[in-house]
């Protein structure tokens, strides 16, 4: 039942994809640039979701397929949801939409989202970080701040 209302009120905090984006460099590794939407951000009790733009330097893929030896999924930008727990400072993807382009421009090569009950860990890198710092504001800086120490 818990992880049904979850679903569900994750499904109405889609609504904010209709606003004006709010793109923030949130990190700058080798080889992406990920971006922090601070206009995507959504709440549903102590459950909010915030998106990130992820964009390549190249095209990359999810591997090859072993008969066709074509790529799967080559995509040049993924626009992510993310969905957090600002009470324990945890993350979880909830969603994607992969893109030939750079900035979700091209054509949408394979979107999808997670089902079932939201497998929440610890922010692993920066652009995670971010997320959760955008979503939760002074509330998720002070739990990252706890668990750094």
């Amino acid at each position: 039942m818990v992880s049904k209302l979850i679903a569900v009120s994750l499904f109405t905090l889609s609504a904010p994809l209709l606003a004006a984006s709010n793109w923030v460099e949130a990190s700058n590794v080798q080889s992406h640039t990920a971006f922090v939407d601070r206009a995507s951000v959504a709440t549903a009790g102590p459950i909010r979701s915030v998106r990130v733009l992820r964009n390549y330097d190249q095209v990359v893929s999810l591997g090859v397929d072993t008969l066709t030896r074509q790529d799967l999924y080559p995509h040049q930008s993924v626009k992510l949801r993310f969905v957090v727990n600002c009470s324990s400072g945890q993350i979880t993807l909830y969603s994607w939409e992969m893109y030939r382009g750079n900035f979700g421009e091209g054509d949408l090569v394979w979107s999808d989202s997670h089902s079932g009950a939201p497998d929440f860990s610890a922010p692993q890198n920066g652009e995670e970080i971010a997320a959760l710092a955008t979503a939760c504001g002074s509330r998720g800086a002070a739990v990252l701040a706890r668990s750094s120490q």
